[in-house]
């Protein structure tokens, strides 16, 4: 009897290793698999040393004139290429498109569960699985010569 009880002791010890070893536990994607895709501009800011304006490019009115859209694509784990498209209206009623390129974009994990994206350490914004939000700043100079510091923001979800 003790025999038997031993055996089965040892057999239910060896079930529950067996079990325990064989559960699944699910393994987080990448970085970059998390965000990769498609993103469509919801709105553009852009101020121009301090004077701004919000466009929403939703709107019907605006959407026919001006689309912005992201194509984001992976590198490695946590890098990525951002292509910026930016298609507007002409005076003669022809869209015409630029694609803006960072090849280089690494994506680093913050606090908050989203990432920020850094082109050669100097910071583009943040992005998740659903959200992205761009931020550039540069200055510029007018034909006269005046500088002018401008911010420009953009904000897009991803396309399904």
């Amino acid at each position: 009897m003790k025999s038997l009880q031993k055996l089965l002791s040892i057999s239910m010890l060896a079930i529950a290793v067996c079990v325990a070893s064989c559960s699944k536990s699910e393994v987080e994607p990448e970085p970059a698999d998390q965000v990769i895709g498609t993103y469509s501009g919801t709105t553009y800011t852009q101020s121009i040393s301090g004077v701004g304006q919000t466009l929403d490019l939703t709107n019907s009115l605006i959407k026919d004139n001006l689309v912005i859209s992201f194509d984001l694509a992976k590198k490695s784990s946590n890098v990525l290429t951002l292509i910026l498209n930016i298609s507007q209206r002409d005076s003669l009623g022809v869209m015409q498109s630029d694609d803006i390129t960072y090849d280089n974009v690494e994506l680093k994990t913050l606090s908050s569960g989203n990432f920020e994206m850094l082109n050669e350490g100097i910071h583009l914004g943040e992005i998740n699985s659903k959200t992205l939000t761009f931020e550039e700043a540069f200055n510029d100079t007018d034909e006269a010569g005046n500088v002018a510091e401008v911010n420009i923001k953009i904000e897009a979800t991803k396309n399904n």
